[in-house]
């Protein structure tokens, strides 16, 4: 089995309210000798420790706000002996309405993964493995927490349906028809390593290796290694290695050594281009199948350039070159090379490299998410799972100073308190370790000092004050509105946030966000909704007033089908040489617009899938003869694709079967005979066997090697009906050459050439 090492990107820490603590052991003294005992005897607030052991069980929270957790969640040894494992049904289960409150931390899950239904648990610091199921699989719009957890080599996918936060985690070697890695989640996905994960379709599907369907914001991610494949339909499945439709928002991903079908997309596949897929200041390399599949282009402040990984990882053919079907993905180590400074996991420091990577200080600029990494940095995040973190490799840029704790320019008395706050740390990496020797030291302190300055001035709010909008809010769909900000300027020279406010109450806000851009979906239609904006400095927080309250009204929900209901042909299926069916619908029309699916009855290989052009065009391989018949449906783009009922079916004869000849070829050889006396009345004569065809008509091409110049017209025959031909060529020396014919069919579908023949004398 492959392993992945066990890397923690970040600390959680959860707080619960003051109660109860109870012990489980499965073979020791203790107050419960299982798991769901504990629970069943437990309220909110209590704590379940569980030591290590072997716990074969089903685990149902029960809807208890309670923290389950081994000994020792951040020792990989504790951890790795204390397994929970079921062999029917999940392992763990929050299907009891459990939020937040119902933490389970610090297991193996093994055998049966974990399922949520309706319930947003907390999933933290956990091995998820070897799993028949999905390792984490949610039902019915299931929000579960999953941080900092391994989840590695489950055959139903890594995680599927949850919607949400997936932060920290190391999502490795899951199989899936679709969507290896993350299938279907669409809520905050960041500083997540997806690698080894493999889509393995055999009909329409092996899309999406590594994150397939996920409309969440998809940040700060290292995707690596994955694999859709599908050898069924290599032309139209097989895609996005890496991503398959995915993303509100794609951005400071490194996306990179991922595998595809040729031109699928090995590292991004997004059929529906930019509105539906943000991608931008992403860093794509070595994805066989082309970095970017479907409608889908290099976004802005993109690279096309290899990472530099202290180790890439690679895929290991397990001894069967020329066999993928065995092959396994080889982790890597996916820290950035840095000639500055890039963290070791195995020996806990700080290393310098020859090379330093274009991924360092290249995700988006102009916010504050490179807060954690450690100086020296550029002030702007780096790409990849570990952007962001105080793993982040370090920067050739000097901007700041190393002991600005708080990223305010000046070093102060609020830096000195959060410097003394790690005193005598020695876990690295941490930012007061200013020498970066692994304990926080009065060498640090001495460097500390050599850095102090008093506060800056004080500065006003940004401008303008009030603030203003550049575009209003306005409707997007009866569900969702979006607005813009104006630019603003920061009043102290640090960067500018944003907070969007619900002026009329009971709606969720903003928060402040660095973005200008918002948009707020899961609106109620015809209901008035209105908006102020105002901003902020990022250094001392100083606030414009709002901008006046903006009122808008979302449209009527779209409920009716396109018009015509059922849909209609303007060009019913029909046969064009050589190889082609074509036909086209009646246009549709709705206010939300209309897409269109041809669907083959009677082969259903052959249909469409929903498609703007309201025409559409097969192409068939050589020698079908067969009936294809269709029927076509329109819908439209609303959230409820409201959808019409099927046209008439429709149908269209295909023949591109040549005739078949007879299985000899030839009924009388080619051959010479004298008609009459006269030396100049010699013939050749031949009869071909009888051909067949299903179309009931065949003509035969009788055709001479070698046509003599003086006869304009040559010996061969040209098509005909009959399938005799008897020449008059002239004297008994002609050369008359040897001779081969072919037929074809009503629809010109012609068969190969017999075997040449030299004609011999005919016989008395």
């Amino acid at each position: 089995m492959r392993k992945c090492a066990f890397v923690v990107l970040c600390l959680f820490a959860v707080f619960t309210c003051q109660g109860a603590v109870f012990t489980v052991d499965d073979d020791g003294a203790a107050d419960f000798d299982s798991i769901q005992q504990a629970i069943d005897e437990s309220w909110h607030g209590d704590t379940i420790i569980v030591r290590p052991g072997l716990y074969a069980e089903n685990v149902y929270f029960n809807g208890r706000a309670v923290t389950v957790t081994s000994e020792d969640p951040l020792n990989p040894g504790i951890v790795d002996s204390t397994v929970i494992t079921a062999g029917a049904g999940y392992a763990v289960n929050f299907v009891f309405a459990e939020d937040s409150g119902s933490l389970l931390e610090g297991f193996t899950i093994t055998g049966r993964g974990i399922f949520c239904d309706r319930t947003s648990p907390t999933i933290a610091m956990n091995i998820i493995k070897d799993c028949d199921t999905s390792g984490i699989y949610g039902d019915n719009d299931a929000e579960p927490n999953i941080a900092g957890n391994i989840i590695m080599d489950n055959l139903g996918g890594g995680v599927r349906r949850c919607d949400g936060d997936i932060i920290a985690n190391w999502i490795c070697g899951n199989t899936a028809v679709n969507g290896g890695g993350l299938y279907d989640c669409r809520g905050f996905i960041k500083n997540n390593i997806v690698s080894g994960n493999i889509a393995w379709g055999s009909g329409y599907d092996g899309d999406g290796g590594g994150l397939c369907y996920c409309d969440g914001y998809i940040i700060n991610n290292t995707i690596v290694g994955n694999w859709a494949k599908n050898s069924a339909y290599p032309d139209s499945h097989g895609a996005g290695g890496g991503l398959y439709e995915c993303g509100a928002l794609v951005q400071n991903n490194i996306i990179a050594y991922n595998i595809a079908n040729s031109n699928l997309g090995g590292g991004f596949y997004c059929r529906y281009s930019t509105w539906a897929c943000t991608n931008r200041y992403n860093a794509y390399w070595n994805n066989t199948g082309g970095h970017f599949g479907g409608n889908l282009y290099i976004g802005s402040g993109s690279i096309i350039d290899n990472p530099r990984f202290a180790d890439p990882g690679q895929w290991d053919p397990n001894g069967t070159y020329g066999d993928s079907s065995d092959d396994f993905w080889v982790e890597g180590d996916y820290h950035l090379r840095s000639e500055w400074g890039r963290w070791d996991s195995g020996s806990t420091l700080w290393v310098n490299d020859s090379l330093t990577s274009r991924c360092i200080d290249a995700g988006r600029p102009d916010t504050t998410d490179w807060f954690a990494e450690l100086w020296p940095h550029g002030k702007r995040i780096n790409m990849g799972a570990y952007g962001g973190t105080n793993e982040a490799s370090m920067s050739p840029s000097r901007e700041g100073l190393i002991a600005d704790m708080d990223h305010d320019d000046w070093v102060h008395f609020t830096d000195l308190t959060l410097f003394a706050e790690k005193w005598l740390d020695d876990r690295p990496p941490v930012a007061p370790d200013l020498d970066r020797n692994g304990t926080v030291d009065f060498r640090d302190f001495c460097v500390f000092v050599d850095n102090w300055h008093v506060p800056p001035p004080t500065f006003g709010p940004p401008t303008p004050d009030p603030m203003t909008w550049e575009t209003p809010p306005y409707a997007t769909s009866p569900f969702s509105i979006r607005m813009v900000a104006s630019q603003a300027s920061s009043g102290d020279g640090t960067s500018v946030q944003y907070y969007f406010d619900n002026c009329r109450g009971g709606l969720q806000d903003s928060g402040w966000i660095s973005e200008r851009v918002w948009e707020v979906n899961d609106l109620d239609p015809v209901r008035i909704y209105g908006y102020t904006v105002k901003a902020r400095n990022t250094g001392d927080e100083k606030e414009t007033q709002p901008s006046p309250c903006t009122y808008v009204t979302t449209p009527q929900e779209d409920l009716d089908e396109p018009e015509p209901d059922p849909a209609e042909w303007q060009d019913e299926p029909y046969f064009e040489q050589p190889n082609k069916i074509k036909m086209s619908a009646v246009i549709a029309t709705d206010e939300s617009g209309v897409e269109y699916e041809f669907d083959c009855t009677s082969h259903p290989a052959y249909s469409s899938d929903w498609q703007n052009s309201p025409a559409y065009e097969l192409s068939l391989p050589a020698g079908v003869e067969d009936t294809f018949s269709f029927v076509v449906r329109a819908r439209d783009k609303s959230r409820r694709q409201n959808t019409t009922q099927p046209s008439i079916e429709a149908s269209a004869e295909v023949d591109l079967k040549a005739p078949t000849p007879g299985e000899g070829w030839w009924e009388e050889e080619p051959c010479k005979y004298q008609a009459s006396s006269s030396t100049l009345d010699w013939h050749v004569r031949m009869t071909a066997e009888e051909a067949t065809d299903n179309s009931g008509t065949v003509e035969y091409f009788f055709y001479c090697t070698e046509e003599p110049a003086v006869w304009p017209s040559g010996f061969s025959s040209g098509w005909q009906s009959e399938r005799s031909w008897d020449l008059k060529y002239g004297g008994q020396h002609v050369d008359i050459g040897q001779w081969k014919y072919k037929v074809r069919d009503a629809a010109g579908n012609e068969s190969t050439f017999s075997p040449l023949v030299i004609p011999t004398y005919c016989p008395e």
